[in-house]
């Protein structure tokens, strides 16, 4: 059993992910693991930058929520997401920035854990771009290891 900052088993977040790089138009998950050790948990929202997007509260029905965020960078799927597990679609610029997944335990204690994962947003790669990047990962085979080690 792990402790908590306070010496005091608890809730506490195992991981945190987000896609990045994430081109414009894409769809992706945001991802927020926890354990609860002992304790229920009363809510976890996500944030992008100090703006609320998503709220999940297991007492409430529905228990899943979502907030507009100015600029509208993304759209987010209530239907599917759930727990720390949130769907987004339509990904645009304005979604680069960090998100913060924030778990609260119920009362008494109210115990709050959070962490942060930062999302870069990219316009659309170009065609010659994306030969270029080809290129780099998978070159072809009549060019020597020698060759390919002296590109990078």
């Amino acid at each position: 059993m792990s402790l908590c900052s306070d010496g005091v088993a608890g809730l506490r977040i195992t991981r945190v992910g987000v896609p990045s790089p994430v081109v414009v138009g894409e769809d992706g998950w945001l991802e927020c693991e926890f354990v609860e050790e002992g304790e229920n948990v009363y809510a976890l929202k996500w944030y992008l930058g100090l703006e609320e997007f998503y709220r999940w509260t297991p007492a409430e029905t529905p228990s899943v929520r979502t907030f507009p965020v100015r600029g509208k960078p993304m759209v987010v799927d209530g239907a599917v997401s759930n727990r720390g597990r949130v769907r987004f679609s339509g990904i645009t610029l304005g979604a680069t920035g960090v998100f913060r997944c924030e778990v609260s335990a119920e009362g008494p204690s109210f115990h709050t854990e959070s962490e942060v994962a930062t999302m870069t947003v990219v316009g659309e790669l170009t065609t010659s771009l994306h030969y270029i990047i080809s290129f780099v990962l998978h070159p072809p085979s009549f060019i020597a290891e020698s060759e390919v080690a002296t590109m990078s």
